[in-house]
């Protein structure tokens, strides 16, 4: 071979990846484009990268997948960035109509946690009681949605049937609206009121599931008063998952009393399975440090609980004003 030839052969993949962003950079001013750079002499050989670039949209996303999916596998990986760059544009004006309702958005990666942490399936019905803006419950239809496991009827059922969630504030039901439409969703079961005062209600939904980020400013209630009715309204033996400020468990808050007494009546009546301390920045700007605990329901607590500090592998972009995947996405336990 020569030397011309050899090098032309080591530069092959740069080759195959520059064109393909070259014809995508064209093809995103209309269209949500994939871009798939193959490259090589010999089958065994070739060397794969692809790339997403949201319809006009600045920069790509390099998707590190080095093999070829199927289409249904693609649509999906594009259905999710175009999601995520749908969240990042609108995140603005959500966080700041929901920071005056004293309203938390959960950022997308940790909802898919919950889900992965419960064990989201078909079976499963979710219940979040302080719905907001249907983040919780939006994730567990994607998880059930884009799965392969489950027949289209399965998925319908899934949909129409197994979500269900309460939500006080009225004004945050257009996004609730908005959130439904995006996503196709448009039985899940959302009732409007207080929690406290549909607790017959929501027992009613047989839910084995429960995903709460509870309001971090309610005047009446603590975060960890709601997390106890969640769990109270679940089967037996079902999950259930809260997100809370580390100060809303701990005894030195001088925000509401009798949290000993709150803390002590749920794990005379569910176990402590983990507690998950998550990262500083997580809802940047807000300072706010947060817990993930996950509990069992109808099971008093007795013996020992998973305690651990979780990296979901984002960085903090400040003049951005959010949190955004780095180069290693990798979530760990510590």
């Amino acid at each position: 071979m020569s030397q011309a030839s050899k090098r032309k052969t080591e530069k092959a993949d740069e080759f195959a990846v520059n064109g393909a962003l070259w014809y995508a950079k064209y093809l995103k001013t209309e269209y949500d484009v994939i871009a798939i750079g193959i490259s090589g002499n010999h089958l065994e050989e070739l060397i794969i990268d692809s790339f997403v670039w949201n319809k006009g949209a600045a920069f790509f996303n390099n998707l590190n997948l080095h093999e070829i999916l199927s289409v249904k596998e693609y649509r999906n990986v594009l259905l999710e960035h175009s999601g995520q760059q749908f969240a990042t544009d609108n995140a603005a004006k959500m966080n700041e109509k929901a920071r005056k309702l004293g309203i938390v958005l959960t950022p997308c990666h940790v909802t898919e946690l919950f889900c992965d942490l419960a064990e989201i399936s078909a079976s499963s019905k979710v219940v979040d009681i302080c719905v907001g803006t249907e983040e919780f419950l939006t994730a567990a239809w994607k998880m059930v949605k884009y799965s392969d496991l489950y027949t289209l009827e399965e998925k319908e059922r899934f949909r129409n049937n197994n979500l269900f969630g309460v939500e006080k504030e009225k004004s945050i039901y257009t996004i609730i609206a908005l959130n439904m439409f995006i996503n196709k969703d448009g039985r899940s079961h959302i009732y409007k009121g207080d929690c406290f005062s549909l607790v017959e209600k929501v027992r009613e939904f047989e839910c084995n599931t429960g995903f709460i980020n509870p309001p971090y400013s309610d005047a009446v209630y603590s975060e960890i008063e709601f997390v106890e009715l969640m769990l109270d309204v679940l089967l037996p033996e079902s999950t259930g998952i809260a997100i809370v400020p580390i100060n809303a468990i701990s005894s030195r808050t001088k925000k509401h009393s009798g949290i000993n007494s709150v803390k002590k009546r749920i794990l005379q009546k569910h176990k402590l399975v983990a507690s998950i301390q998550m990262p500083v920045n997580l809802f940047y700007p807000k300072g706010t440090e947060t817990i993930i605990l996950v509990f069992r329901a109808d099971e008093a607590h007795m013996g020992s609980a998973w305690f651990v500090k979780f990296d979901d592998g984002y960085e903090l972009i400040k003049h951005q004003k959010t949190r955004m995947p780095g180069e290693s996405t990798e979530r760990k336990f510590h």
